[in-house]
């Protein structure tokens, strides 16, 4: 349980890091790059 509730405030914490630092800007840009490497990969 005390897992659990350590984990939940890891992410948590992650999260609002993620907020205020505008992380998830870049996470999306990397996500978009790696989903048009993987379709150029597929259609070769």
């Amino acid at each position: 349980m005390l897992e659990l509730s350590h984990f939940t405030t890891t992410t948590l914490l992650a999260f609002v890091l993620q907020k205020h630092l505008d992380a998830n800007l870049i996470r999306h840009r990397i996500f978009i790059t790696f989903v048009k490497f993987l379709i150029s990969n597929t259609t070769r």
